[in-house]
């Protein structure tokens, strides 16, 4: 199927343009999705790709053809109304190929942040006020290694077509790599080794994880300020983390010391890592 979709933000690009003005509730409402799942596939970054059945109902709501959809090199403004369509299976194949590409870039951020300098961006980083934009080079060196986790869950969420992707592997991005060490599973598990390797690796977590709460919360600035202050000083001293510690030792600083706040934080953080690490010795102690 040459030519078909591999850029989410084409797709997002044409279901807004079919989508217009329609309130969003009323487009949920017809294609049966939340109001959320609406918004999350026309938004700019990272949209969502609407599932086999959504898209078919898209489809057939407008009259539009699928391959206009779906292909990459058909333009936004001018729409098919073919009434050739592709079958189920061409279109689940189609998402499959989404889903492999993105478990790709994961297990690829991964292998990269094996051989970054680590250090030197999480300090150039960190160096930065929360409010200011982060210059291109640090932001392309920002892995997101530490965040494979999270991604991972996302995309589980997003697609279940691990068998598609297994048994039309030749025609799918990674296909010269085995078919069995892109199962999600196992991309996974490189996620958990490579912070188990490499847990300095945390430092970039901490950079992206306060500029995204900032985001999020702009009114909550100098706390965000407070929080890039304190991983500053923890990257600069070359300091190793312990993952299960980290939160505890940063939180433990940035509320007063010795106030109730930073006590009860601190004994509630305290016994989810206990429970953590009883988890951890039972696995490896069956």
């Amino acid at each position: 199927m040459e030519g078909m979709a591999k850029n989410p933000q084409q797709l997002s690009a044409k279901l807004k343009h079919l989508f217009g003005d329609t309130p969003r509730q009323e487009l949920a409402d017809l294609f049966g999705v939340h109001r959320a799942a609406i918004q999350q596939y026309i938004r700019d970054e990272k949209p969502n790709t609407p599932g086999p059945g959504v898209l078919f109902a898209i489809a057939k709501h407008y009259g539009i053809a699928l391959d206009w959809l779906l292909d990459d090199d058909l333009p936004v403004e001018e729409p098919r109304t073919s009434i050739q369509m592709f079958s189920e299976f061409d279109l689940i194949r189609e998402l499959a190929r989404h889903y492999r590409s993105e478990v790709l870039r994961i297990l690829e951020s991964i292998e990269a942040a094996e051989k970054g300098d680590v250090r030197t961006v999480a300090e150039a980083a960190l160096s930065i006020p929360v409010d200011a934009p982060l210059p291109s080079d640090i932001d392309a060196g920002m892995s997101e290694a530490p965040h494979c986790r999270e991604l991972i869950a996302l995309v589980r969420e997003k697609y279940s077509l691990e068998n598609v992707a297994y048994n039309c592997h030749d025609e799918m991005p990674g296909s010269s790599r085995p078919a069995e060490s892109l199962f999600i599973d196992i991309v996974e598990a490189s996620a958990a080794k490579l912070i188990e390797r490499n847990p300095k690796l945390l430092w970039l977590k901490w950079s992206r994880d306060i500029r995204a709460g900032y985001q999020m919360f702009p009114a909550r600035r100098d706390h965000y300020e407070k929080l890039r202050g304190v991983y500053l000083q923890r990257v600069q001293s070359g300091e190793t983390p312990d993952p299960l510690d980290a939160p505890i030792v940063v939180d433990a600083q940035v509320f007063a010391p010795g106030s109730a706040q930073a006590k009860a934080f601190t004994e509630s953080a305290i016994a989810r890592r206990d429970r953590k690490r009883k988890g951890k010795d039972a696995d490896a102690n069956p």
